[in-house]
């Protein structure tokens, strides 16, 4: 995304977890670029969110063994991201 308008941020620090990402942000230690679902929607925190132009979107994917044997609740989330169109129903061939 950052090639894309020829970016290069000076990266001094760096982590894979959102929650330390956005405690480093509530210091002042820099940005973040991050999904909206890694984003606790309650939070006290004293940071500002703002959405990137053009909007970008990631791929999310659920794999499991065989949806027959899923769980009720497995099921249910299952139906409501490809009801959502967060996901793509896909079925093994």
């Amino acid at each position: 995304m950052l090639d894309e308008v020829h970016v290069k941020p000076d990266v001094y620090l760096s982590t894979f977890d959102s929650f330390t990402a956005i405690a480093m942000i509530e210091k002042g230690l820099g940005i973040s670029i991050m999904n909206e679902i890694s984003i606790p929607t309650r939070t006290s925190r004293d940071i500002v969110t703002l959405p990137t132009v053009p909007e970008h979107y990631i791929e999310m994917g659920i794999a499991l063994p065989s949806i027959a044997q899923a769980s009720p609740a497995v099921k249910k989330f299952i139906s409501y991201a490809v009801e959502s169109g967060i996901c793509k129903a896909i079925q093994k061939q």
